[in-house]
């Protein structure tokens, strides 16, 4: 998922890309990326139209000024590090930095945050621009999709069980609605019934040699996907990204001691980046490599 090929961001066009998601997660886009100083531009950028945008600044002690109009008034603030800007979608703040800053950024598919809100929806929720806010939450899950691009294979599954996390709490605490409706949040502090947690292990295993998005998994336990990761850890224990790691670990054990297939070929099989990809991930939760597991009597 990293950036290979272009360096101009997919959020925004005039960013330089350090590290991006592109198209790999549903309804949300993560990027890692630089904003050069004393840059304003005099449109909206063509994303902004149609993705909520969530920033931070990546941690630095270097201390840094943010000037932006809202709403036709010009501010001018110090911007420490920890603090997030909200940028629903279509509106227009012509931000300038008065440094080349790195920035941390959330990208949400405004008709994904429709779809998958659990409020009532008889007037659609609108996000409420906010600047230089601090919420340790949003930041703690801001920072673990970024930090997952920076990994040789990013685990797409678990960036989209935080953006939907991060995606959830923006509507209950920066929106217009303000609080979710009592029935469904009611629902989902149960527990998935025991024959469709089986039907998700069970799509899970015949589907582990291709990428198994959470909005997926989510149409099948027939609940949104800001609520299926809840509502599966609540059942099982783990949350999706890991069920499905151990499975494929799992598979791939049995397919080391039982077939004649290359590291390689097994990797692909079962989901895995390539070779290097099962081999890290198997050493770290087996102790051995795989070439090393095989040998064993």
């Amino acid at each position: 998922m990293r950036q290979a090929h272009t360096r101009r961001s997919f959020i925004k066009p005039h960013f330089h890309n350090l590290a991006s998601s592109r198209t790999a997660l549903q309804g949300f886009t993560a990027e890692i990326d630089r904003e050069p100083g004393h840059a304003e531009n005099a449109g909206p950028y063509p994303a902004m139209t149609t993705q909520h945008i969530l920033l931070a600044r990546k941690d630095t002690k270097q201390s840094t000024r943010l000037e932006w109009t809202l709403n036709g008034s010009r501010q001018d603030h110090s911007f420490p590090t920890g603090n997030l800007i909200l940028n629903p979608a279509g509106l227009l703040t012509r931000p300038q930095w008065n440094q080349d800053v790195d920035l941390h950024i959330l990208a949400i598919d405004s008709t994904h945050l429709t779809s998958e809100t659990e409020f009532d929806l008889s007037r659609s929720p609108e996000l409420v621009p906010r600047y230089g806010f601090r919420d340790e939450l949003l930041t703690g899950l801001l920072h673990a999709i970024t930090d997952e691009l920076r990994c040789d294979h990013p685990d797409a599954l678990y960036m989209e069980t935080m953006a939907a996390a991060a995606s959830q709490h923006l509507l209950r605490h920066y929106s217009s609605h303000g609080a979710p409706a009592a029935e469904p949040a009611t629902r989902m502090r149960g527990r998935l019934p025991a024959a469709r947690l089986r039907e998700l292990h069970e799509y899970m295993r015949a589907h582990l040699g291709r990428k198994i998005s959470l909005s997926e998994l989510a149409a099948i336990a027939g609940v949104s996907t800001s609520h299926f990761a809840r509502i599966f850890r609540q059942s099982t224990g783990v949350a999706p990204h890991q069920r499905l790691t151990a499975m494929r670990l799992q598979r791939s054990e049995d397919l080391l001691r039982g077939s004649g297939l290359t590291i390689a070929e097994i990797a692909a099989l079962t989901g895995f980046a390539d070779q290097s990809h099962l081999t890290r991930l198997f050493h770290q939760y087996r102790g051995v490599t795989p070439a090393r597991f095989r040998r064993r009597p």
